[in-house]
C-alpha cells in the first residue's frame, strides 16, 4: 500500500475546512435574506451554521451564528431562545478576543431584546461611534459619485410612502373618532402597503451599498448549484405559478456563491412576476465560452421591456426605473444585478421587445486554475 505524503493529506484537509467554512457563510447569508419573510426557515439556516462552525472551531463564525440565531428567535417572540442565543454571542466575542463592535453588537441585542431601551440605546451609540472609527468599514462618503447620485434618486422615491401613510393616518384618526371600522381596514391597508415599500426599498438600498464595501472572495462557483439553491428559494411561486426552468450543465464561474444567488434570484423572479396573463412562466438558462469569459443566457416567455424603459433599466445615472400594475416594482433588482456583473468586470445587457419575452446577458471570469 502506498503511503500518501503528509503534505498532501494535509493540503486536503485545508480544502475541505476552506468549503466547509465558505458553506457556512452562505448558511448564515440565505437565512438572513428570509428572516422578514420566512423566519422558521431561517432559523433551521442559522442552526445549521452554528453546528458548522462548532464543529470547525471558527470563533466568529460561532459568533456571527448565535447573533443570526438570537434575531430569529426574537422575530419568532422566543425571547429566551433570543437572550440565550445573545449571552452565547457575547460570550464569544470576549473569550476569543474579536472586535469591540462585536461585543458591542452583542450587548445591543440583548438589552433590546430584554427590553431595556436605556442601556439598549447607550450601546447602540457606542457601537455607531466604534463604527465610524473603524478603518475597515468605509463610509458612504467613500462611495463614488454616480452611487451617491443613486441613492439620492432612492431616498427620493421613499417620500412617496411616507407622505402616504401620513395621509392615511390622518384619515384614519377621523374613521377611529366616528367608529367607522370599515374604512379604518381600509386606511390600515394602504398604510400596511406603504409601510412594506419602504422595508423593499431600504433592503436594496442596503444591499446595493454593502456592493461597494463588501469584497467578496472569489472562488470557483457552479451555477447549477446556485440555480438550485434559488428554485429552492422561490419553491412557493414556482409551484403555484408552474413555473418551468430549464437549464443545461452550467459552467463554475470566479466569483462568489451569495452573490451569484442574489444575481439569478433576482432576474428569476423578475421573469416570474412579469409573466404574460394566462400563460405560464417559461425560463431558459443557457452559457457558452467565449476566450476567458463565460457568456449567461436567460430567457423568458414574458410581457417583455419597452423600448424606453430599456435604454434606462442598467443606467445608475437615470436612477431606479419603478414598474406600477399588479407587481409595482422598487426598480433596484436589474440596478444591483449590474453592479454584481461590475464587480467582477463582466458586462450586462438586455434583449427584449414589448409583449416578446426578455433575453438577459452577462459574462463572468472562467475560474484561474490552480496548481496543487
Amino acid at each position: 500500500m502506498t503511503k500518501v505524503p503528509r503534505a498532501t493529506v494535509q493540503t486536503a484537509r485545508t480544502y475541505a475546512t476552506e468549503d466547509q467554512v465558505k458553506q457556512t457563510s452562505y448558511y448564515i447569508r440565505l437565512g438572513e435574506r428570509m428572516l422578514s419573510t420566512r423566519t422558521q426557515e431561517s432559523l433551521g439556516y442559522f442552526t445549521q451554521a452554528l453546528t458548522s462552525s462548532l464543529r470547525l472551531k471558527q470563533p466568529e463564525l460561532i459568533f456571527k451564528s448565535y447573533m443570526a440565531l438570537g434575531k430569529a428567535n426574537a422575530q419568532l417572540d422566543h425571547i429566551a431562545e433570543a437572550l440565550s442565543a445573545y449571552h452565547n454571542a457575547l460570550a464569544v466575542a470576549k473569550s476569543c478576543k474579536l472586535a469591540q463592535t462585536g461585543v458591542l453588537k452583542a450587548l445591543y441585542m440583548l438589552y433590546k431584546t430584554e427590553g431595556d431601551n436605556k442601556n439598549a440605546l447607550r450601546y447602540c451609540e457606542a457601537l455607531y461611534k466604534a463604527e465610524l472609527q473603524s478603518k475597515s468599514e468605509p463610509l458612504i462618503t467613500d462611495l463614488p459619485q454616480n452611487a451617491k447620485s443613486f441613492i439620492h434618486h432612492v431616498l427620493h422615491d421613499m417620500r412617496e410612502p411616507i407622505r402616504i401613510i401620513n395621509i392615511y393616518n390622518s384619515l384614519l384618526q377621523k374613521s377611529i373618532e366616528k367608529a367607522d371600522g370599515e374604512s379604518s381596514d381600509i386606511y390600515l391597508n394602504h398604510t400596511n402597503k406603504a409601510v412594506k415599500r419602504i422595508r423593499h426599498l431600504m433592503k436594496n438600498l442596503s444591499e446595493y451599498i454593502m456592493l461597494y464595501i463588501d469584497d467578496a472572495n472569489l472562488e470557483a462557483v457552479n451555477l447549477n448549484e446556485v440555480v438550485e439553491v434559488v428554485e429552492n428559494e422561490l419553491k412557493v411561486i414556482i409551484q403555484t405559478q408552474e413555473v418551468s426552468i430549464n437549464y443545461d450543465k452550467l459552467p463554475d464561474v470566479q466569483a462568489n456563491f451569495g452573490l451569484m444567488a442574489q444575481l439569478l434570484y433576482q432576474v428569476i423572479l423578475n421573469a416570474i412576476l412579469y409573466r404574460k396573463q394566462d400563460i405560464a412562466p417559461k425560463i431558459l438558462i443557457s452559457s457558452k465560452q467565449i476566450d476567458t469569459d463565460y457568456h449567461i443566457i436567460i430567457q423568458d416567455n414574458g410581457k417583455g421591456i419597452s423600448e424606453e424603459s430599456l435604454s434606462k433599466l442598467l443606467d445608475v445615472s437615470h436612477g431606479p426605473v419603478k414598474s406600477k400594475g399588479k407587481h409595482p416594482s422598487s426598480g433596484l433588482g436589474l440596478l444591483i444585478c449590474k453592479k454584481i456583473v461590475d464587480k467582477y468586470q463582466g458586462k450586462i445587457w438586455i434583449n427584449s421587445n414589448q409583449g416578446e419575452g426578455t433575453n438577459i446577458h452577462f459574462t463572468l471570469p472562467v475560474p484561474k486554475k490552480t496548481n496543487n
